[in-house]
């Protein structure tokens, strides 16, 4: 979520007024916002009022310095400054960059209240190298949907004297911290955030009879890529089983869902990770089901190359455990120790084309496969 810009555009053929999507905010140093004629975007033309993603750039100072002024759209994005002067209302998420600031010398909401239920989904994220400055005043200064969450001193919530802004909102705001609200941080109308900027609502997973199947979902994102869900036997070693791809940016329930065929006999760790568009990865919570299904062995890539070759079973041998390597009259050609789930076994000769039988071999399992060779 820090260098993205998307810039999807569509164009209304009447007159020469072109509407984008995406505004970039046009020029530098400090530009007044003005409802009647607000500023042009680097997109070309006056787009303000119909785009989705107002970005502020490296350099420019946008300043709502009137009661009236107001924005709405899905996300604000600032790389350089976003100046509150007057007590303002903007309909939309904020995210601040690596470099951006948002300064607050008034109050700023973010939509109204509860009863107007679009501004309920409205959050700030603050990138790592990203600052909101609510100045050292006890006067209001951020609300989201109607909860007041920043403030810069007096009665206020100081997280148990550590000023860090990350505590459990109580309904009190959250002192200004030395320095500001420095990211990485994030806020909804329920206080900190650390999900933030996707905001998890549930991650579950059960079993079925010959699979485990795993579902999530999100009431928030902003600029993001994909989920990848990762696995593991021992909570500690996890490796990647699957990519789910995002929804980009939204304020909208989000369902996704995902079933493991190959689950691991006994313990099964999943851990989400998600990824934006820029690379920037969050881990999410982990999850564990117990599965009590049939062991099972097999050979991958199978047709094989007659060099290398991976075994994999859904289990851990509990005592040692051999991989032997057949001709189709059944004489042994290799034999190797493997002592986890996966192993690579890379064979003395390269193996002519034909069919050829692999078999797992240890004291409780035994079980074999046949191995095509190109």
């Amino acid at each position: 979520m820090r260098n993205f810009f998307a810039f999807a555009m569509f164009f209304v053929l009447a007159g020469t007024l072109a509407y984008s999507q995406t505004c970039t905010i046009s020029g530098a140093g400090t530009i007044v916002w003005n409802p009647l004629t607000t500023p042009t975007c680097q997109e070309g033309g006056v787009t303000t009022a119909t785009a989705t993603t107002l970005i502020i750039p490296v350099g420019v100072i946008l300043d709502f310095d009137d009661s009236g002024d107001t924005w709405t759209g899905t996300r604000f994005d600032i790389f350089g400054e976003l100046l509150i002067t007057a007590d303002v209302t903007i309909n939309s998420s904020i995210v601040v960059k690596s470099g951006g600031l948002v300064t607050l010398s008034k109050k700023l909401s973010l939509g109204t209240s509860p009863s107007d239920p679009t501004g309920c989904n409205y959050v700030v994220s603050i990138n790592t190298g990203g600052l909101v400055d609510v100045g050292n005043t006890g006067t209001d200064r951020l609300y989201i949907c109607g909860s007041f969450i920043m403030k810069g001193n007096g009665a206020c919530e100081n997280c148990g004297g550590t000023n860090s802004g990350t505590c459990a909102y109580t309904g009190i705001p959250y002192c200004e911290p030395a320095g500001g609200f420095a990211g990485p941080l994030g806020y909804s109308k329920d206080g900190y955030d650390a999900s933030l900027p996707i905001k998890l609502l549930s991650f579950t997973a059960y079993k079925n009879l010959k699979k485990i199947s795993l579902s999530w979902s999100t009431s928030s994102e902003i600029n993001f890529d994909f989920f990848e869900i990762d696995k593991s036997t021992d909570g500690k070693a996890f490796h990647s089983i699957a990519k789910v791809k995002g929804h980009g940016t939204t304020n909208e329930l989000n369902e996704y869902s995902l079933d493991d065929e190959k689950p691991y006999i006994g313990k099964n760790y999943y851990r989400l990770k998600s990824v934006d568009f820029d690379g920037f990865t969050e881990y999410f919570k982990v999850v564990l089901v117990d599965f009590d299904g049939k062991k099972n062995f097999s050979i991958y890539p199978n047709p094989s190359d007659g060099v290398t070759f991976t075994t994999e079973t859904n289990f851990t041998p509990k005592s040692r455990a051999f991989v032997a390597v057949y001709s189709a009259i059944g004489s042994e050609i290799a034999r190797y120790e493997v002592s986890g789930d996966v192993s690579t076994l890379t064979l003395p000769v390269k193996l002519e084309s034909g069919v050829y039988f692999a078999k797992y071999i240890s004291v409780d399992f035994t079980s074999s496969t046949q191995v095509l060779v190109k």
